[in-house]
C-alpha cells in the first residue's frame, strides 16, 4: 500500500507543479511533507516525561506551516524572541547573523 500511495502522490505532485503556478516555498513544502517520516509526528504516542507532547498552539502552528496557511500578520513580532519581525508564515531571520 505504501508503494502504491508513493506512486500516486508522485504523479499528483508532478501535476500540481506542472499545472499550477506554485511558489518556490509551496514546492519546498510539498516536497518536504513527502519525505520519509515527515508525518511521524501524527502517529507518535505523546509521552510527557520524554518531552514528546505538543500543546494546541504548537500543533496548530505545525499544521498551518505544512498546509501553507498564513499564521501571522506581516511585520508582527516573533512570539518566541519578541525582537525580530516576521513574515505572514512565521519566518524570520536575525539580521545580525552572517
Amino acid at each position: 500500500m505504501n508503494t502504491l500511495a508513493k506512486c500516486y502522490f508522485g504523479v499528483i505532485e508532478k501535476d500540481l507543479v506542472a499545472n499550477y503556478s506554485l511558489s518556490p516555498r509551496q514546492v519546498a513544502i510539498l516536497s518536504s511533507i513527502r519525505a520519509p517520516h515527515a508525518q511521524d509526528f501524527l502517529i507518535t504516542i505523546p509521552i510527557d516525561g520524554l518531552g514528546q507532547r505538543m500543546n494546541d498552539r504548537q500543533f496548530r502552528s505545525v499544521l498551518c506551516y505544512r498546509l501553507a496557511i498564513p499564521m501571522f500578520s506581516e511585520g508582527s513580532l516573533c512570539p518566541s524572541c519578541n525582537v525580530h519581525r516576521m513574515d505572514q508564515w512565521g519566518d524570520h531571520a536575525d539580521p545580525n547573523l552572517k
